[in-house]
């Protein structure tokens, strides 16, 4: 089954990335469902956006009962659910923001992805906020989503099946850190463990919900503190 795609990332231009994402939908199931995943995951999470309206983030079916050792797995797929939100306007939904920071453009690289739309990388205290709104069919989108009232830039846009677009933008914002709990006993992935997260280098994709509904992604480095 084909679809329709659009892949986008942050890069300073100077040889550095971040990580990189794609946001796709089937072309030809007749749904209007679609899809977000951090492409460094490698397909095992994604966010799913159904046209149900019953929403998560989960586990790639087919991929997770290799993911993990016998007995070490999650007790669910599902890392979290959220029905969909209350459209900002008739006909017009925000669905999902991925953040990246000032500082997580850190990844070497030698030549940019010529599939991959490149945003500049965001001023020191600032993060690139990319956001993805849904419209629907009998929505009149003049011109793309916040280009007025949010400065937002076009990432780009694509038609759902029976009508409707995705539409992805980005703009600066201020960075807010996300705040996230101890964790006191973590899930590797089959062949990871303790020791691998205390690699240069080491990244972090962490999720959760807005005040407005919408799921929010940040992705950038992070450091790791072992608990006395």
């Amino acid at each position: 089954m084909s679809e329709r795609s659009i892949r986008f990332g942050v890069t300073d231009h100077k040889g550095h990335r971040a990580a990189t994402w794609k946001c796709w939908t089937q072309v030809g199931s007749g749904k209007k469902d679609v899809y977000l995943t951090c492409r460094a995951l490698r397909g095992s999470v994604k966010l799913s956006l159904h046209e149900s309206g019953h929403w998560h983030v989960a586990f790639d079916a087919n991929l997770f009962p290799a993911l993990f050792e016998q007995g070490a797995e999650p007790a669910s797929r599902f890392a979290g659910k959220w029905d969909k939100p209350v459209p900002l306007i008739h006909g017009l939904t925000l669905a999902c923001r991925v953040h990246t920071p000032w500082y997580g453009v850190t990844v070497p690289v030698e030549s940019l992805d010529g599939d991959v739309f490149w945003i500049q990388a965001p001023p020191q205290g600032q993060s690139i906020e990319v956001a993805v709104f849904l419209s629907e069919a009998d929505t009149d989108i003049a011109d793309w989503p916040g280009r007025r009232s949010m400065n937002t830039s076009l990432v780009g846009s694509f038609e759902l099946d029976g009508g409707g677009h995705v539409w992805i933008v980005h703009h600066s914002v201020p960075l807010v850190e996300p705040s996230l709990p101890p964790a006191s006993a973590p899930k590797y992935f089959r062949g990871a463990g303790e020791e691998d997260l205390y690699e240069e280098g080491t990244r972090a994709v962490t999720w959760g919900d807005s005040s407005d509904g919408s799921v929010v992604f940040f992705e950038g480095p992070v450091l790791v503190r072992k608990n006395p």
